[in-house]
């Protein structure tokens, strides 16, 4: 997100601003041990260094902004929301974007919700959350016989145990079928294609990119069915980049 921003939106980053972001801006160690070492009272000895960095590649914004003032800064330091209730005497005088590094520097763990924050409001969006996935609204608006649905899992990741569970509520677990690919199992995997396509079962191929050279065979079959309307076959895969594009 905060990188689309970056990209769609520069006009939102002054010069240095987005380099000390991302840790490529690095201050000069002498004028960073200086500023650390007179670091005011309320600034939390964990954050000195990104106090540091922050006034040493931005010096004005120091004394604009009173950091010198714990009066000022104490309060907000100890808020619940601080990347949404920047002090007064600041608030008028950063950017959006320096007000995220302000947070970066001082309150790391809302640094998250300031990203959302400037994100949204930078590029017009509600939320930078994606839709909430379900099988549901998927079966009953997409799901066809004649297309598999394929979904793509991160190392780690299966989503065939949410898919089973889902399936057995839906057609009942002596309906749905599965098969972990590998070697030797495409001539299963077809038989059982077949078949579920003539009853109208639900098929799961899983693991598909443990055998990409097969899936051609998989491709020919599917285009040579003539499926029961309740037939519904489901892919999984990993990543791979010789993955068919016409199954994906």
């Amino acid at each position: 997100g905060m990188h689309m921003a970056h990209h769609l939106a520069p006009d939102q980053f002054r010069e240095g601003e987005w380099d000390l972001y991302v840790g490529k801006l690095v201050a000069n160690e002498a004028a960073a041990a200086s500023a650390a070492g007179s670091k005011p009272a309320w600034v939390p000895e964990a954050c000195s260094a990104g106090y540091a960095q922050l006034v040493t590649a931005f010096p004005g914004m120091a004394s604009e902004c009173q950091f010198e003032s714990g009066q000022v800064w104490s309060p907000w330091l100890l808020g619940a929301e601080a990347e949404r209730e920047m002090p007064s005497a600041a608030a008028g005088r950063l950017s959006p974007f320096q007000a995220l590094l302000v947070v970066q520097a001082f309150r790391p763990d809302r640094l998250q919700s300031a990203m959302s924050t400037f994100v949204c409001s930078v590029l017009g969006m509600k939320s930078v959350a994606p839709e909430p996935f379900s099988l549901k609204s998927l079966q009953e608006g997409e799901m066809r016989p004649d297309e598999p649905v394929l979904f793509i899992a991160s190392p780690g990741a299966d989503p065939s145990q949410e898919l089973s569970d889902f399936a057995e509520r839906t057609v009942g677990r002596n309906r749905y079928h599965e098969v972990a690919m590998g070697q030797g199992q495409g001539a299963v995997a077809v038989e059982l294609l077949r078949s579920c396509a003539r009853s109208g079962d639900w098929l799961c191929l899983k693991n598909l990119h443990l055998v990409v050279s097969w899936l051609p065979t998989l491709e020919k079959e599917i285009y040579t069915l003539t499926p029961n309307p309740e037939f519904r076959l489901f892919l999984t895969s990993e990543p791979h980049n010789k993955f068919p594009a016409s199954l994906l």
